[in-house]
């Protein structure tokens, strides 16, 4: 059986030989795949990721962050520039051209001007691992920092990623998630408060916030943090309960929303990610 995470292996010849195949993905440059530090902070401006993370340095001897859904690890090589000693790791969900592995960080990271080739040599690269993010192959308690933009929009089991996440990280560990985002001028059907992450009881929809809310009630420190037109959650881990949800996700509802998409048109406006579905449990 293949591990639910794997890293791609490099041959002497530089082949790339994958536990997977390579997919033709995006070009360098993609929206989704490139957006740079200064970007992830604007969603979350009380909560800048170099403070986020100076802070856990200041009360832990070993720090560790990951990013999910890492694209062409453009963040990570700018953390990296920041942090040349902490342990940081950068997961998408499969290969594609401009990002085959930890080596794709040295292009990147020419690319964007974040090092220059003579200090490459020296830096210690992330880790790139390729694997379904709502089943995150680390131990419990293994990361101080977790973040995420425009990468959970397309995870299925939504609500099994945020568990995950709640378990992957360290007591005290947060979390700084972009869960969805909304827009007046998308379809009527992409204009619920997270047109992504759709939670029913019945025939009456239920707000993701309500649903945080309840977890708030149980004691987990979780907050609903809209920006604009994202929807954002901040995750502080403050017990060493599980976290989790009462819901049960519809497969049978959910789809991805590209699927939508005409052949003949190119339009990817707001039909990209994945809409899942969830019913409250015994509602």
């Amino acid at each position: 059986m293949r591990p639910l995470c794997y890293r791609l292996r490099m041959d002497i010849s530089s082949n790339v030989r994958a536990e997977k195949p390579v997919t033709r993905g995006p070009v360098r440059g993609h929206f989704g795949m490139s957006r740079d530090l200064r970007q992830f902070d604007k969603k979350f401006p009380d909560l800048p990721l170099e403070t986020v993370i100076r802070q856990r340095i200041a009360e832990n001897q070993s720090v560790r962050v990951l990013e999910v859904g890492c694209g062409e690890g453009r963040v990570i090589m700018q953390l990296r520039k920041v942090f040349p000693h902490i342990g940081i790791v950068g997961i998408n969900r499969a290969p594609w051209k401009a990002m085959l592995g930890a080596q794709s960080l040295v292009e990147t990271a020419l690319h964007y001007g974040i090092f220059s080739a003579s200090e490459l040599p020296a830096i210690a690269l992330p880790e790139i691992l390729f694997c379904d993010a709502s089943r995150l192959e680390f131990a419990d308690n293994h990361f101080d920092v977790i973040y995420s933009q425009v990468a959970v929009h397309y995870i299925a089991h939504k609500a099994q990623f945020l568990s995950e996440t709640w378990r992957a990280l360290k007591p005290g560990g947060i979390a700084l998630l972009n869960i969805d985002n909304k827009s007046l001028w998308a379809p009527k059907f992409m204009r619920d408060d997270t047109p992504r992450f759709l939670i029913y009881r019945g025939k009456t929809v239920v707000p993701l916030a309500a649903v945080i809310e309840d977890a708030r009630l149980d004691g987990f420190d979780i907050t609903y943090y809209p920006r604009r037109s994202n929807v954002n959650l901040i995750i502080r881990k403050n017990k060493p309960d599980p976290l989790t949800f009462n819901l049960d996700y519809i497969p049978e509802y959910s789809f991805d929303l590209r699927a939508l998409i005409p052949k003949s048109s190119a339009s990817t406006l707001f039909l990209w990610g994945f809409r899942s579905f969830y019913r409250v449990r015994g509602g």
